[in-house]
């Protein structure tokens, strides 16, 4: 995810400039403009930055930009579920900020990468009124819409409608480039539909952003597979037995990608 410009202070609304880390009127620690543009912290100064909202909180269990912060922090660290849980408390003790939702809406998102293809509606619909939330609290947030396209296909793609699912997964591609599990999904829907060369690209392109995923893998040796190429086919058996903890085991994958199972 990529790093936007600090416009104003999220406390108390004062400008400040590109660099700043504090706002010089209240103090505060600059993570999050208000309008459409965000930041987030380093890593490093992430894991001071929870350390610290942790310690607050043991003294205010009702402090909601403490929560806020956490939130901030442990998704720049990946923490997802944390994020959620800490989002989650900011909104009961500081409603209203948009950016909360927005934060809380792809914390819930992202913790579900390594399962997004068995991701329920129930909790894609949790999602998208985080998302929906934010843009109504804020319109300028306008990197909701991407998203929004994204479990939209994914959602059509859960009921098993794979070619209505490309235009929307393919716009949120388009403005999310380096989101994975969105060309996973695409990966997917092109398997579905027997396009195996367009599976190919987006698993590809997938993998590169998440080299350990298996289920990438694996489709990328049943496609190679399906097309008879078998080069590329036994590569992707090998990665699969290697992500499996069994390198010997990698015939075994082939046999699976040629559809025998034991």
């Amino acid at each position: 995810m990529s790093s936007l410009v600090t416009l104003r202070c999220p406390s108390c609304g004062a400008p400040l400039r590109l660099n700043d880390e504090r706002c010089e009127y209240c103090s505060s620690i600059v993570l999050v403009a208000q309008p459409a543009e965000l930041a987030l912290p380093a890593v490093a100064q992430a894991q001071k930055l929870a350390a610290q909202m942790r310690e607050r909180l043991t003294l205010n269990p009702y402090d909601g930009d403490a929560y806020y912060q956490l939130g901030l922090a442990t998704f720049t660290l990946g923490r997802y579920d944390q994020a959620e849980n800490a989002f989650d408390q900011a909104q009961r003790y500081l409603p209203g900020s948009a950016v909360a939702h927005y934060f809380k809406g792809l914390a819930m998102l992202l913790s579900k990468q390594d399962d997004i293809l068995g991701v329920a509606d129930f909790r894609l619909h949790l999602i998208q009124r985080e998302l929906e939330t934010a843009r109504e609290l804020d319109p300028n947030l306008r990197v909701t819409d991407a998203y929004l396209n994204f479990l939209r296909g994914l959602q059509l793609r859960n009921q098993q409608k794979y070619r209505q699912a490309i235009a929307p997964l393919q716009d949120a591609a388009n403005a999310l480039s380096d989101l994975a599990v969105i060309y996973k999904v695409l990966a997917a829907c092109y398997f579905q539909i027997g396009d195996l060369p367009k599976a190919i690209e987006n698993a590809k392109r997938a993998l590169e952003l998440r080299p350990t995923d298996i289920d990438l893998a694996y489709m990328l040796g049943s496609a190679h597979a399906r097309l008879e190429q078998f080069n590329e086919m036994e590569n992707y058996a090998h990665r699969v037995a290697a992500l499996r903890g069994e390198p010997t085991q990698w015939y075994e994958v082939v046999r699976e990608f040629h559809g025998q199972f034991d």
